[in-house]
């Protein structure tokens, strides 16, 4: 990937805040509908009756977010930010646009809402986010175009920043954590000319990859679920995730020859009492 890459987001075509990624595939596409279900007294289709289809935007984008990013994010994922504290709201999704400059020439998607997150953390590494985004429409301008932004040269956090409770016992030890937020996001057309995304519903699950020794308790977790927290902590930064209950079937235990036996934590976040299924604090200022 070439360093003249870039991409921002805003509330304008204009865009205002620039967001480090690692890779990206938006697409904006119009299929062609052919009307080949006529006789023509020949096996061959003609090109006259095809005609384009209304147009839809996605894709994908992977990222290591540091700090300053994730605020950014989670607000774009249905999070209410007051202060440090970030709660889960049942408001309409907020939609960006997003600029790409691709080089050759610099690509602006209207409409972008944030589908689904899922943020991976594996040990000896710096968390990763994948991005699931759906829009609107497509604009494309000549190379050079791109604002004059510029990205927050933070780094970001890692698995060996985090401290990690489950099933009610603090200090575990984890060797992956995989945490996917999805806004159950429809895109539809009716009768217009593009797709439009719209939120009909949230669904969180986290999993967990840990030692079997020590963490046996977690295989047969109580149907009743229980609490989970991370805490990642670097410096003056740091990223509490409160699940409010995480039920979990049961765990599964592996083992490969020459290798630690692990045991899988496979859980769906819910809402207990008033408490929502996560809620965040998140300090990202330096």
């Amino acid at each position: 990937m070439s360093a003249a890459t870039r991409m921002g987001i805003g509330t304008t075509s204009t865009v205002d805040t620039a967001l480090g990624f690692i890779s990206e595939n938006i697409v904006s596409e119009r299929v062609h509908l052919a009307s080949d279900d006529k006789f023509r007294g020949e096996y061959s289709n003609n090109a006259g009756p095809t005609i384009e289809g209304p147009e839809r935007v996605f894709g994908t984008t992977e990222h290591a977010f540091n700090p300053e990013e994730v605020a950014i994010i989670l607000e774009l994922l249905g999070f209410t930010a007051t202060g440090t504290s970030f709660a889960l709201n049942d408001s309409a999704l907020p939609q960006r646009y997003m600029t790409i400059d691709r080089e050759e020439k610099v690509h602006t998607f209207s409409g972008m809402m944030l589908a689904s997150a899922t943020l991976q953390c594996s040990a000896g590494f710096p968390w990763r986010w994948t991005l699931n985004w759906l829009g609107e429409q497509e604009t494309i301008g000549n190379s050079g175009t791109f604002p004059a932004i510029s990205l927050t040269e933070t780094g970001p956090l890692a698995m060996h920043h985090a401290a990690v409770t489950l099933v009610g016992s603090g200090s575990r030890v984890v060797e992956d954590i995989s945490i996917t937020i999805d806004n159950m996001v429809e895109h539809r057309c009716f009768n217009a000319d593009f797709y439009t995304p719209e939120r009909h519903g949230r669904n969180v699950s986290a999993s967990f990859a840990v030692p079997y020794s020590g963490n046996t308790d977690m295989l047969r977790a109580s149907v009743a679920g229980a609490t989970g927290i991370i805490t990642w902590t670097r410096a003056n930064y740091s990223s509490a995730w409160t699940f409010g209950n995480l039920q979990a079937p049961r765990g599964v235990v592996s083992k490969t020859k020459g290798s630690k036996r692990m045991l899988s934590f496979d859980a769906v976040a819910r809402k207990t009492g008033s408490t929502k299924e996560l809620a965040i604090v998140h300090d990202s200022t330096p």
